[in-house]
């Protein structure tokens, strides 16, 4: 029996799969779930407090998962009578789950077009429901992985563009660019011995160069996310942005100061504000207050 990995983040709660799912232990894969059970939160939660980031499925049962997947995004996407919460735990969810893949696996094109899916699906749901924004942050108090900050980033990102007016071409760039924006601390990349961590971002786009199917927008999106106006940034110092690099910028190194640092909220913001030279352009900046405080994060 030839089985495949999922991602435990991709699973929702309290809804019969429609699969078998097995999990490795001791070497061995044991049925974990059987296709007309549901698994319950609490057992989800437990898998992710216990670091449990993959589980299995048979090969025949792919397009069953793949259908659930499908099934599950249309619905956080039109279902009004479902919580906000629990529809922004299946967006993320599934945004997280591609993010993992790409880690893992980053020259897989099917991978690339999963993330790209879960993207337009995130960017989908925070322009109908900008709300919730905040329960997809809140989720890094139990979970402050990579997989989670870039959930993060390419939300706020998203949240910043569609306040200052952006074009859908360019907030949905921002969707899987803030996605896949620290592919460089992947396996994939640190592998090749690259030593230095500020070529994370030029390490992440060489991962994905010369791929027809990435665009230009997404590999200067990972290169350019650490790059800041007063010069202090990385790889290049570069001392000249384009707005939408600083948006990325902006939203990457917020949710760096909370997700992955710790920090409270409103004291990661005034850090940035109070700056000087400030990292990215002063409007933009105060965007980013107007996100937070109207989704009462800040």
């Amino acid at each position: 029996m030839a089985l495949l990995g999922i991602r435990t983040s991709s699973l929702r709660p309290d809804e019969a799969l429609g699969f078998d799912v097995y999990l490795l232990i001791s070497g061995k894969h044991l049925l974990y779930v059987k296709r007309s059970d549901v698994i319950a939160g609490e057992r989800l939660d437990r898998l992710q407090l216990k670091n449990v980031r993959q589980l299995f499925i048979t090969d025949e049962d792919k397009p069953l998962y793949e259908e659930f997947l499908r099934g599950g995004a249309q619905a956080a996407l039109s279902a009004s009578d479902v919580p906000l919460a629990g529809r922004a735990r299946v967006i993320a969810g599934q945004s997280k789950a591609a993010v993992e893949e790409m880690f893992v696996h980053p020259q897989l094109r099917e991978n690339y077009e999963r993330a790209r899916s879960a993207a337009a699906n995130q960017v989908a749901f925070l322009l109908k429901q900008p709300e919730a924004l905040e329960p997809i942050l809140a989720m890094a108090k139990f979970d402050r992985t990579v997989y989670q900050h870039s959930v993060n980033v390419a939300s706020i990102a998203v949240g910043l563009a569609a306040g200052l007016g952006a074009p859908l071409d360019t907030i949905s760039a921002l969707g899987l660019g803030g996605l896949l924006h620290d592919l460089g601390k992947s396996p994939a990349a640190t592998s090749t011995g690259v030593a230095d961590w500020r070529q994370h971002p030029r390490a992440g786009a060489g991962l994905l160069l010369n791929r027809d199917y990435v665009s230009r927008d997404v590999l200067d999106l990972i290169l350019l996310h650490e790059e800041r106006l007063d010069g202090r940034g990385y790889p290049a110092g570069a001392k000249k942005l384009d707005q939408i690099f600083q948006v990325m910028g902006l939203a990457n190194f917020y949710d760096r100061l909370v997700t992955i640092e710790g920090r409270d909220p409103r004291a990661a913001y005034d850090e940035i504000e109070g700056m000087n030279p400030l990292p990215y352009e002063r409007d933009l900046i105060h965007g980013l207050k107007d996100v937070l405080v109207a989704n009462k994060i800040c």
